[in-house]
């Protein structure tokens, strides 16, 4: 089998299964596999440099997560961040509840005419403004 081999991913393969054997059972026997033969070091896993993996992962998220910030359209995205609900706060990327909290209190004392007035909150720095810049919008609209 190519899974145990290191020379396949387990991924989409559950439909491609033995008789008798269900969807999810085989999807676990399939990702055991390709840990047995990451562990094993054997295929494509000889090749790995593990001790980069984790920042080139790192890497690609933000490159993927870039991409689909490019991909939204802006109108259709936009979050007033003067008005918006702490969940519409929280569609932002890389804005959870306790940062959408803050946006709130924050703007009970000040209003956000620019995306870079989020940096008066606790917790949100020029990469974070910026990355959240294409979501936002200002003024009296609201979605």
């Amino acid at each position: 089998m190519l899974v145990r081999e290191g020379l396949a991913r387990a991924f989409g393969l559950a439909r491609a299964r033995r008789v008798g054997v269900n969807r999810e059972e085989y999807r676990d026997r399939l990702g055991d596999e390709e840990l047995a033969a990451a562990s094993r070091r054997v295929g494509v896993w000889k090749l790995t440099d593990w001790e980069t993996l984790p920042e080139e992962r790192r890497v690609e998220r933000a490159r993927e997560e870039e991409e689909r910030l490019q991909a939204l359209p802006l109108e259709r995205a936009s979050v007033n961040p003067n008005t918006a609900s702490k969940f519409e706060l929280m569609r932002l990327p890389g804005v959870g509840e306790v940062l959408a909290m803050r946006i709130i209190e924050t703007r009970e004392e000040w209003t956000y005419e620019a995306p870079m007035d989020l940096l008066r909150v606790v917790g949100i720095g020029k990469r974070t403004a910026e990355k959240i810049s294409p979501y936002l919008v200002f003024g009296e609209k609201k979605r």
